[in-house]
C-alpha cells in the first residue's frame, strides 16, 4: 500500500505503470478474462458498455481436481500482479502443496497489463471506472465463469487472499460475496483506517515506536531532533546554510529554498516510513532491494552520536540511513530528492486515484516529538478534497467503505460476516487500523509480535519470528475448517437434489 497518499507537489505523472516481467522461466501461465468496464451500466450505447482484458496468473501443478482441491485466489492490489505472486510464497507454495490447490492471482484494474483504455486509461474522463466497486466485480464475475466454465469444478472451495489494499479486498469480497469465496485471509489490512475511526497520529507514532526498537534506540531521537532544526530553517530560511545542507544531501536537483527543504522532509520520512512498513528478518526486493531488518541497519548510521551533535552529522546520518531503502545498492550519483516514485515496486499513480474517492486513509503527523518523529504535517479535509477535484475531477468519499462495508464500530458490524481472518504485525504501521481482536468464531484475529506489513502472506524463512509461524497455523486451520465447510455443503446439496429426482421418478 502506497503511502503519503498524495502529495500535490511531488506525484507520479498519471500514466500506466508496471514491471517488467522475468525473463526467466516462471511458476504461472499468464492468461486473460474479459470483464465489463462498467458493471452497473444499463446503457447499450455508451463508451463504458465496452469490455477490457483483465490479466491472471494461474498454476494447477499442485491441484487435486478428482478431490475438488481448493482454489487459492489472491486479489490483486495497486500493483502489476507478477510482484505479488512473487512475494506471497506462502500462498503460492507453502499452501498450494498442504492442501493441493489451484493458485489463481487476479489483476487489479487500472494496474500492471489490466487498462481497460489502453494508454488512455489514465484521462480524467475514464478514471470514474477505476473503484473498489469495479475491482470486486471484476473478481467476482471472472470466478463464477472460472469455476463454471474453465475448470468445471463449481464444487471447488474458494479461499482468498490479500495483504495490505489486496487484504481489504479480499475481506470485502468474503463479506459481499459469501456466495463465491467461502472464506478469506485479510493480511495488514487497514479496513478501519477511515475517517478517524482511526486516530490521525496512531500510523507515524508506530513508525517512531519502531526505530525506537533498535540496537541504536537513540536514532529516533536524532531524527526528531534533526527534523525540528530543518523545521526551524524553513520558518526563517535565512539561517539555512543551503551549501552545508547540498553537499551533505547530495540532491539531484539543488535545495534552495524553505519549499526544497519540506521536499528533503518528506523525502526523508517516505524512507523511514517504509522501511518500518517492510521490517522483514531477511533481505527482500518487495519495494526496493532492503537489508534484512533495514530499520536496524538504517539506525547504525546514528551509533555514537547524539541529539547534540553538529548538523552535519546529523543530517548525514539521516540521509544515509534514508538511502538503505532508497539506494542500498549504492548505484545511484545523486540522490532524488525530488522524485516521488517512493513506493518502488508498487504504483502510486492508480493508488492516487483510489485515495481521492473510496480509498482515502487520513493520517497526519504532528511531531516531530518523542512520540512522533516526523515533522508536522496535519491532515486538511477540505484542502485535500479540493486538491482531489482539482486534479482528477473526483469527489472525495470519506466514509464509502464504511459505510458500505461497515467498520464505523467494527466489532458490531463485523459480527454479521464469516470466516475472514485477520492477522497483523506489531511493527506494521498500518495496523493502527486493522482488526486486532476476534470478534466470533468465525471473525478472528491476530495480532503478530514482531511482525511487519503481511509477513505471514511470505514464503516461510528460517529467520521469521516464531509468532509469525504461530499465525500461520491458525490461517491454515481456518482454512482447513472452511474447506470442510463447503465440501459438507456440496455434499448436502448432492443428497438433496438425489432425494428430489427420486421423489419426482416415484411420481
Amino acid at each position: 500500500m502506497v503511502i503519503w497518499t498524495f502529495n500535490p507537489r511531488n506525484t507520479k505523472s498519471l500514466k500506466p505503470q508496471g514491471l517488467k516481467a522475468s525473463q526467466s522461466a516462471v511458476p504461472y501461465q499468464e492468461k486473460y478474462f474479459e470483464v465489463d468496464i462498467d458493471h452497473f451500466n444499463f446503457h447499450a450505447g455508451a463508451p463504458s458498455s465496452k469490455t477490457f482484458q483483465m490479466r491472471y496468473l494461474i498454476n494447477q501443478d499442485n491441484w487435486d481436481r478428482a478431490n475438488a482441491g481448493p482454489i487459492l485466489f489472491y486479489c490483486g492490489n495497486e500493483g502489476d500482479i507478477t510482484t505479488f505472486w512473487e512475494n506471497t510464497g506462502f500462498q503460492t507454495t507453502t499452501l498450494a502443496q498442504e492442501f493441493k490447490g489451484l493458485v489463481l492471482f487476479a489483476e487489479h484494474r487500472y494496474f500492471g497489463k489490466s487498462l481497460p483504455f489502453g494508454n488512455d486509461s489514465f484521462t480524467n474522463e475514464n478514471l470514474a471506472y477505476l473503484t473498489t466497486e469495479q475491482a470486486l466485480s471484476d473478481f467476482v464475475v471472472f470466478l463464477r465463469a472460472f469455476k463454471s466454465q474453465i475448470i468445471q469444478c463449481e464444487e471447488c472451495p474458494v479461499i482468498a487472499f490479500g495483504g495490505s489494499y489486496g487484504g481489504m479486498l479480499a475481506a470485502w469480497i468474503r463479506m459481499k460475496f459469501p456466495n463465491v469465496v467461502d472464506g478469506a485471509i485479510a493480511a495488514s489490512a487497514p479496513v478501519v483506517f477511515f475517517n478517524s475511526v482511526t486516530p490521525l497520529e496512531e500510523f507515524n507514532k508506530i513508525v517512531t515506536k519502531d526505530f525506537k526498537l533498535t540496537s541504536t534506540p537513540q536514532c529516533a531521537s536524532i531524527i526528531t531532533e534533526g527534523m525540528k532544526r530543518l523545521d526551524a530553517l524553513i520558518a526563517n530560511v535565512s539561517l539555512a546554510n543551503f551549501d552545508l545542507i547540498n553537499k551533505v544531501v547530495n540532491p539531484c536537483d539543488e535545495i534552495k529554498d524553505a519549499a526544497g527543504i519540506t521536499i528533503l522532509q518528506d523525502w526523508l520520512s517516505n524512507a523511514y516510513v517504509y522501511m518500518a512498513m517492510v521490517q522483514y528478518p531477511y533481505e527482500t526486493n518487495f519495494l526496493t532491494h532492503m537489508p534484512g531488518n533495514p530499520v536496524n541497519f538504517a539506525c547504525q548510521a546514528f551509533a555514537g552520536l547524539a541529539p547534540y551533535n553538529s548538523d552535519e552529522e546529523v543530517y548525514s546520518a539521516m540521509v544515509r540511513a534514508a538511502k538503505i531503502y532508497y539506494d542500498y545498492d549504492n548505484i545511484t550519483t545523486c540522490n532524488k530528492v525530488n522524485n516521488s516514485d517512493s513506493a518502488g515496486n508498487i504504483d502510486g499513480a492508480g493508488w492516487n486515484v483510489l485515495a481521492c474517492s473510496e480509498m482515502i486513509l487520513p493520517m497526519g503527523s504532528y511531531g516531530p516529538n518523542e512520540d512522533d518523529m516526523f515533522p508536522t504535517r496535519p491532515w486538511d479535509y477540505d484542502s485535500y478534497s479540493a486538491m482531489c477535484n482539482k486534479t482528477y475531477s473526483l469527489q472525495a468519499r470519506y466514509t464509502w467503505a464504511l459505510d458500505f462495508f461497515g467498520g464505523w464500530d467494527y466489532e458490531n458490524d463485523y459480527r454479521y460476516y464469516s470466516n475472514i481472518f485477520f492477522s497483523n504485525g506489531k511493527l506494521d504501521p498500518w495496523s493502527a487500523g486493522g482488526v486486532l481482536k476476534n470478534i466470533s468464531d468465525s471473525m478472528k484475529a491476530y495480532y503478530i509480535e514482531g511482525a511487519a506489513h503481511h509477513l505471514d502472506l511470505r514464503l516461510p524463512h528460517p529467520d521469521d519470528p516464531a509468532d509469525v509461524n504461530l499465525a500461520r497455523d491458525m490461517e491454515r486451520a481456518e482454512i482447513r475448517k472452511w474447506i470442510t465447510e463447503k465440501k459438507a455443503r456440496t455434499l448436502r446439496t448432492e443428497i438433496l437434489n438425489s432425494s428430489k429426482i427420486s421423489l419426482e421418478s416415484i411420481h
